[in-house]
C-alpha cells in the first residue's frame, strides 16, 4: 500500500534557494540531495533537548506536514519509541509561531 498527496505550500519555498546538502539517514547513512529554503515571519516551531519540530501548512489551511528532527544523527530510535498519542499532542504543545529559516529536502 502507498499513500501519495500532491500539494502546495502556503508559502513556497524559492527555488533560488535550493542546493545540494547532506541528509543523515538511517544508520548514519548520508546522501547528498537537493534541499529547499525559505524564510518565513510566522510558522509554527518548537524545540526540546531531543528534537526540533515544524508544522509546514498547505495551500488552504485544512492541511499541514508536521516534521520532527532528532538533534542527533542517532537519535530517531528514542523519538520513535516515545511516540504515543499522548506524547504527540505534548509535542504539538511546543510549538508557537515565530520567525523561522526551513530548509528540508526537496520531494521528487
Amino acid at each position: 500500500m502507498s499513500i501519495y498527496f500532491q500539494g502546495n505550500w502556503e508559502i513556497p519555498f524559492d527555488n533560488k534557494l535550493t542546493a545540494t546538502n547532506s541528509f543523515y539517514g538511517i544508520n548514519n547513512k548520508v546522501i547528498e540531495t537537493q534541499f529547499m529554503t525559505k524564510a518565513v515571519a510566522d510558522h509554527k516551531y518548537g524545540e526540546n533537548d531531543d528534537f526540533q519540530i515544524l508544522e509546514l501548512p498547505y495551500a488552504g489551511g485544512s492541511t499541514s506536514m508536521v516534521i520532527i528532527l532528532p538533534r542527533f544523527t542517532d537519535g530517531l530510535d528514542k523519538i520513535e519509541n516515545s511516540l504515543t498519542k499522548t506524547s504527540y499532542k505534548q509535542w504539538l504543545n511546543l510549538m508557537t509561531k515565530r520567525p523561522v529559516v526551513v530548509t528540508i529536502p526537496k520531494f521528487h
